[in-house]
């Protein structure tokens, strides 16, 4: 199988940023490497609900799935208004511990949006 395509991504990523489920399902059927993945958050930040589903089912560490810069799933989702992917990944076990934040200034006022949408979910 093919780790990465010309642009760099694997395609698991560039399924998940398309928000292609059927092809996101076939490269977990074949057992594509979610573990290093950052296709959750990429999926999350584009708003593709089922694609984040399919991964969460897959068993992605959703507690894992972070930038260098500390941006989780929720706080991608949160970025763009994706507020029923928040409630998704909440369900699934997300853990948003209060002393994790991201470390970068556009990530901090996501995480200000973020408390207002968990407190009004």
């Amino acid at each position: 199988m093919l780790r990465r395509l010309i642009d760099g991504l694997t395609p698991l990523r560039k399924a998940a940023h398309k928000g292609h489920a059927e092809v996101v399902r076939l490269l977990v059927d074949a057992r594509a490497d979610i573990s290093k993945s950052m296709s959750l958050r990429i999926a999350a930040l584009k708003g593709h609900s089922e694609v984040v589903h399919l991964l969460i089912e897959a068993g992605m560490d959703i507690n894992k799935a972070r930038t260098k810069d500390g941006v989780s799933p929720p706080h991608s989702a949160v970025q763009k208004g994706h507020v029923e992917i928040v409630h998704l990944l909440r369900e699934a076990g997300m853990q948003e511990s209060k002393t994790e934040r991201p470390k970068n200034h556009q990530a901090k006022s996501v995480q200000i949006k973020m408390s207002t949408a968990i407190s009004v979910a």
